[in-house]
């Protein structure tokens, strides 16, 4: 599982140089990445991953230090990002092309159902740069959530992940793409703010996505 479901997986980043200037007036040339993760579904080079992971390219904040949007495999072969084809900000997902070339890519499946809770799931993300990580849970919740533009379904999950892992494939034990990661949300005792009782991990199903690549929106 992990072996099959890990060469389909990649990390996506924006990069580039710094340029920042600090309190004593030093510019930063660092080069800066911002690792997120996707996963391949084509082997002609579409790939998955989350609308505000590529918004966090295009934004105007970043429109001097994030240069380029690029994707690397898992044996470090880089690619640059040549299209977005898809961005639908309800749902939180985008879809985006690299050309291969001459290299030969590892795609998933994206299951036509979607998962039940109770259901055991799958994820191999990159959280806080510990890429490659492989996490195993369940599904816990299924919901539905106001967002500006719309409603979306959501899914939750007891798998872990956190930071970076946006945009990563959640998988069923027949190694089909169930859902995409989207966010977490810390759930707090309503008499301590400081009190952690659980963390909510949420994905976007993949019914959500199917109709999206049907309807061949472009939401911005």
């Amino acid at each position: 599982m992990y072996n099959r479901v890990s060469e389909a997986r990649v990390i996506v980043s924006s990069a580039g140089r710094c340029g920042e200037v600090n309190a004593k007036g030093v510019e930063c040339k660092r080069f800066h990445t911002y690792p997120a993760s996707g996963y391949i579904i084509n082997s002609e080079g579409i790939k998955v991953t989350n609308y505000h992971v590529v918004n966090g390219y295009v934004t105007k904040h970043n429109n001097t230090s994030r240069v380029a949007l690029v994707v690397m495999l898992k044996d470090g072969t880089t690619f640059s990002v040549k299209e977005v084809l898809i961005a639908d900000k309800v749902n939180d997902l985008a879809v985006i092309k690299i050309e291969p070339k001459e290299v030969k890519l590892s795609a998933l499946p994206v299951a036509t159902k979607d998962a039940e809770i109770g259901d055991p799931v799958y994820i191999v993300s990159h959280p806080k740069k510990y890429f490659y990580a492989f996490s195993s849970g369940m599904v816990t919740d299924k919901f539905s959530e106001p967002k500006i533009g719309g409603y979306r379904n959501t899914m939750a999950i007891s798998a872990d992940y956190a930071a970076g892992s946006s945009g990563a494939a959640i998988i069923d034990q027949y190694g089909n793409v169930i859902g995409t990661v989207s966010y977490t949300k810390t759930l707090q005792h309503s008499d301590d703010a400081n009190k952690t009782q659980m963390v909510l991990k949420a994905k976007i199903p993949s019914s959500s996505f199917l109709k999206l690549i049907n309807e061949g929106n472009m939401k911005k």
